[in-house]
Formats: structure tokens, C-alpha cells, sequence
């Protein structure tokens, strides 16, 4: 019996010390989880990391682009890289500064317009990158800057998901592929087209928005297997450009353009110089200033495409001694011919199908030629 005491008391001490180290252990996991300067989820549940952290300030109008490159740097030395989270503020990068992305570092915002990277200077572009397989996502935020927004030579793997790109242009170039720019906004860019780029392969362009751009929406040339679909663009005003909504110059071949709905840009969709075997199919264009759908080069199929109130030509193939237009497919396109001006121009012809070139195929297409021919 005199053994039952010490039992008892070890027993009891043995219960305190348990209880109280998992009290301490559950406070400091509820002090670090509450802790906002420390960590963020993104979408998949995978810790972010805060570039508060690495001594990035919001809401001031010094410029953070060494603080915001130096925690890339970082983040990306770890295995596998890492997340970086932009809180909601605004960043702003002073002129001939930028930011370099490096491979398997994401950048994540609060969401677009809560959290605005942003510039002032038109000769330089705001995010940049060179010669590397990213595996980058950058989303949720806005980026801004007069001209010029972002610059990816010989880039792969990056992509965009719900970012805001306001005033400049988005370009990349020298062999980039794998590129995604998907449920993204572009707001009043300048240059030839929101997204204008050259040499790409295997871009997704989806389920964007594009409104009162300068020019035009996305400017493809050189582009190769590339998809282009349920993108609305649109301008409060009708452009007066030879540029388009879609545009696919300079032999972009291969290209998938379909269910993309296009209004007031000086042509919907253009497909020229020697840009062979693209399906242009299913979309819809209306009040084009001149044409509907342009195409000045050959092997192309255009399908079951909706044009409304052209300007000019609703659907023109156009042959000349500088672009040939031969083997084309324009079958099953719908074409609303019924914009009517007050005051026209005598010269204006307002055409549904003007068709030029050796072996086009035209079928199956209806016109409505109330105030045109």
C-alpha cells in the first residue's frame, strides 16, 4: 500500500503536463493561423507566401520592384518555389523598373481591383521575363500601365487566371508556347491589340473580356496552334482601324477561332498574309465599321458564323496580287445585312458575301440584304 501514493501523484503530474502543453500547443496554432503578415491559401489550398514578408509596402508611391524581386529570388531557391500573396493595396513600380518572373514562383492578389500592380512610364513594360520554362500562374489581381504591360520572350508554361490588364498591351514573342490567359479582363488597351503577340504556339485565349481597346482585341501573328474562343470584345464606340477583334497575320496557321462574340471593331475577324488551315467558326460579329469576317489568305474554313450590320463587307475573300485567297470554305454563315446610315456615303457598298479567288467553296449561307445586296 505504500507504493499507491507515488503512483497516484506521478499519474496526476503525468495529466497536468499533457493538458498544458497541448493548451500552449493550440494557442501558438491559433496565434500563427491568425497571423495575416504570415501565410495565405490560394485556391488549392497550397500556402502562400505574404511579400509583406520581404519588406514590400502597399499603398505608397515608392517604387517596390527590388523588394518584390528580391522575395521572387527567394521563393524561388526553395524546392519546387512557392506562391507569393499580394495583399489588397496597390504596388507601384517606378519608371525603367519592372518586375522579373522566375520558374515556379506564382504571383496571387486579393482579387482585380483590390490588388493593382501598377506603373507611369509608357516606354517600358511593367512585368518581364526571358528564355524559361516558368510553370508560373499569376492571378486574381490587376496590372497597370500606359503602352506596355507585360514583355515574355521565349517563355512556356505561364499562365493568367481572373487578372485585370488596364491600358497597355500584353506581347509575347521569340517561340513562346504554352501560354493560358483565361478569365481575364482588358480595359482600354493601346497598340495594335490588347494581346499582341508574334511566334507563339499553343495559346488558349478564353473566356476574356476586351472592351475600348485603341485597335483591337488579340493580335496573333505568327501564331500556331493556338484557340481562341468565348472571348467578349467589345468598344463603346465603332474603331476605325484596319486592325480586328481576332486578328491573324503573317502565317499563323492552324488556329481554332470559334464562339467569341466581337462589336464595333473595325473588322471582327481578319485572317491575312499567307495565314493558311484556320477554323473560323460559330461566333458572332456585329457593327463592324468595314468587315465582318476578312480573309486574304487561303486553306481557311469559315462556318456557321453570325454577322450583324457591317459596315462594308459582311464575309470577304479578298484575292490580290500581294495575298492569295484560294481553297477557302465559307459555308453556313448567317449574315444580318441591316445597318442602315443616315446620310450614307454613295460609295458605301454594303455587301453580305463578296467572294474573290480560285477553288473558294461557298455554301449553304443565308443573307438578309435589307439595306444591302
Amino acid at each position: 500500500m505504500r507504493y499507491m501514493l507515488p503512483v497516484r501523484l506521478f499519474v496526476v503530474i503525468m495529466i497536468v503536463m499533457f493538458c498544458s502543453g497541448c493548451l500552449i500547443w493550440r494557442q501558438l496554432a491559433v496565434v500563427d493561423h491568425g497571423s495575416g503578415s504570415h501565410s495565405h491559401n490560394n485556391e488549392n489550398g497550397e500556402a502562400a507566401v505574404n511579400i509583406l514578408q520581404f519588406g514590400v509596402r502597399s499603398n505608397v508611391a515608392v517604387c517596390q520592384a527590388a523588394a518584390i524581386n528580391y522575395a521572387v529570388e527567394e521563393v524561388s531557391k526553395r524546392p519546387g518555389g512557392g506562391t507569393l500573396y499580394f495583399p489588397e493595396g496597390t504596388y507601384y513600380i517606378s519608371p525603367g523598373q519592372h518586375i522579373r518572373l522566375l520558374p515556379g514562383v506564382n504571383l496571387r492578389g486579393a482579387g482585380m481591383g483590390k490588388t493593382i500592380i501598377w506603373g507611369e512610364y509608357d516606354a517600358d513594360y511593367l512585368i518581364k521575363a526571358k528564355s524559361a520554362q516558368l510553370n508560373v500562374t499569376i492571378s486574381h489581381l490587376t496590372l497597370e500601365n500606359p503602352v506596355r504591360l507585360i514583355l515574355m520572350e521565349t517563355v512556356s508554361e505561364i499562365s493568367f487566371h481572373q487578372v485585370e490588364f488596364r491600358k497597355g498591351m500584353v506581347r509575347f514573342e521569340k517561340n513562346s508556347s504554352h501560354i493560358e490567359i483565361d478569365h481575364c479582363r482588358f480595359i482600354e488597351n493601346t497598340g495594335k491589340g490588347a494581346y499582341a503577340s508574334d511566334v507563339c504556339s499553343y495559346v488558349r485565349l478564353t473566356y476574356n473580356e476586351v472592351i475600348n481597346p485603341t485597335e483591337g482585341g488579340f493580335n496573333l501573328s505568327r501564331h500556331q496552334n493556338s484557340y481562341v474562343a468565348y472571348n467578349y470584345i467589345y468598344s463603346d464606340t465603332n474603331i476605325d482601324s484596319g486592325y480586328a477583334g481576332i486578328r491573324l497575320p503573317n502565317s499563323a496557321h492552324n488556329n481554332v477561332v470559334e464562339h467569341n462574340k466581337i462589336i464595333r471593331m473595325g473588322r471582327g475577324i481578319f485572317v491575312l498574309s499567307g495565314s493558311e488551315n484556320n477554323l473560323v467558326q460559330h461566333n458572332r460579329v456585329e457593327k463592324a465599321t468595314s468587315q465582318g469576317i476578312f480573309v486574304e489568305s487561303s486553306n481557311n474554313i469559315v462556318r456557321g458564323n453570325t454577322i450583324q450590320d457591317a459596315g462594308a463587307e459582311a464575309i470577304y475573300v479578298n484575292d490580290s496580287s500581294s495575298s492569295k485567297a484560294h481553297h477557302n470554305m465559307i459555308e453556313a454563315n448567317h449574315v444580318f445585312d441591316t445597318y442602315r446610315i443616315v446620310n450614307p456615303d454613295p460609295k458605301r457598298q454594303v455587301i453580305g458575301l463578296r467572294i474573290y479567288g480560285q477553288g473558294n467553296t461557298v455554301r449553304d449561307n443565308t443573307v438578309d440584304g435589307a439595306f444591302g445586296k
